[in-house]
């Protein structure tokens, strides 16, 4: 569950905060750096999410305060269509660390975090129902998650 609110009726296993960043083709100037200002959506063309993506939002929101215009070649409401735009050369763009998790460890993209204050991560967490029994296979399986959350995440 992403951004889990309080809710009596779950227990949150395992949580990991998942940044937001810059996404590029590997060999691109943006993917060599460790991390990157929001100023950079002001450098250079890029493909951002679009609604109902939940990333629309803050960026947004970053626009209005810092009053930086992000140059805007493409909106997407598709998380991989985002991804094949930024692979094609078209503009870097913005999407979470998970979205992108694959593709960085294959080398097919590069992902540079967001540096901003008033930027948040995304939080993801493995929930389960107080009420409900679990099977060993379920157990196993979360065991599995938890632990893929503390290493790789």
């Amino acid at each position: 569950m992403f951004n889990p609110g309080h809710m009596r009726e779950l227990f949150v296993r395992a949580h990991k905060e998942i940044p937001l960043g810059f996404i590029t083709p590997p060999d691109h100037p943006v993917g060599a750096l460790e991390s990157a200002p929001f100023s950079l959506c002001a450098e250079y063309p890029v493909v951002i999410p679009a609604p109902p993506l939940a990333l629309w939002r803050p960026l947004e929101l970053l626009e209005a305060e810092t009053g930086l215009k992000i140059q805007a070649v493409g909106r997407a409401d598709n998380i991989q269509m985002i991804k094949s735009l930024v692979s094609a050369g078209v503009g870097i763009g913005v999407l979470s660390y998970l979205d992108v998790y694959d593709e960085v460890q294959k080398n097919q993209l590069a992902f540079t975090p967001i540096l901003h204050k008033k930027l948040s991560p995304v939080t993801l967490a493995l929930c389960v129902d107080r009420s409900r029994q679990l099977s060993m296979a379920a157990r196993l399986i979360i065991s599995e998650i938890e632990q893929f959350f503390a290493d790789q995440l």
